[in-house]
Formats: structure tokens, C-alpha cells, sequence
């Protein structure tokens, strides 16, 4: 095992939880996983139903939108719900199409926060299966 004075990384924590070394409740990061997709798909909502600059969206970009249009896309292939991923790379391809375009207007006007809202909850609700 470690010295308590030696830094212990993420791969170090992941290589004892593979090898039965490391214990982890699950429970309480998956319910934390779907408190995390709820409050970044409320920001969201927020976010995309008013105008900003084009720097406002450079930003919210990675801040707002690389959870759920990125992260949480790889996480649903990892996991092999291929579906349900493909679902939220249409909804990351009209984010992209806004972001090379003119970045003008309401983000709500070029995706759909409806198909968003209900593929995000279905993807809480996989994770709540879990629990």
C-alpha cells in the first residue's frame, strides 16, 4: 500500500479499485452523477434562452455545454447505450452548427431544448437504475 506521504493519483485509486484493494460506494457518486446532469441541463435551459456575445458562448462552450455534448456522449458509448448517445450527437450537432456559424441569437432557435430536457432525464434515469 502507500505511504501516507506519497500522493495517491486517480489511476493509483483506479488500479486498487480494479485489483479489489480499494472499496467504493457507488451509490452516493452515482445520485451525485444525476444531481450534476439535472443542474448542468437547468443551466442550460437558462443559458440558451437568451442572447449573448460570441464570447459568452466561447466560454459557456466548455463550462455549460462539454458535460452533457461531450463527456456525457463518451460516458453513454462507454456504457453501451449507443441509442441514447446517438440522440445527444444530433443535439451536439446543432450546438456545433450554431457555434461555427454567426453565434447571433437565442441558442434555443437553432437546438432543440425539449429533445435535450427529455434526453437528459432518460440518461438520469439509466443512472438511477444503477442505484
Amino acid at each position: 500500500m502507500f505511504e501516507p506521504c506519497q500522493p495517491v493519483t486517480i489511476c493509483d485509486q483506479f488500479l486498487l479499485f480494479f485489483q479489489g484493494q480499494l472499496k467504493v460506494d457507488l451509490i452516493p457518486l452515482l445520485k451525485n452523477s444525476i444531481e450534476i446532469l439535472k443542474n448542468c441541463l437547468g443551466d442550460v435551459e437558462v443559458f440558451a434562452k437568451e442572447e449573448h456575445s460570441a464570447q459568452e458562448y466561447a466560454l459557456a462552450m466548455e463550462r455549460l455545454f462539454r458535460p452533457l455534448l461531450l463527456d456525457g456522449i463518451t460516458m453513454l458509448e462507454l456504457a453501451g447505450e449507443e441509442l441514447l448517445a446517438g440522440e445527444f450527437r444530433k443535439v451536439q450537432k446543432d450546438f456545433l452548427s450554431f457555434m461555427r456559424g454567426s453565434k447571433t441569437g437565442k441558442l434555443m432557435n437553432s437546438l432543440s431544448l425539449e429533445r435535450l430536457h427529455a434526453i437528459t432525464m432518460e440518461y438520469a434515469n439509466l443512472i438511477e437504475k444503477q442505484i
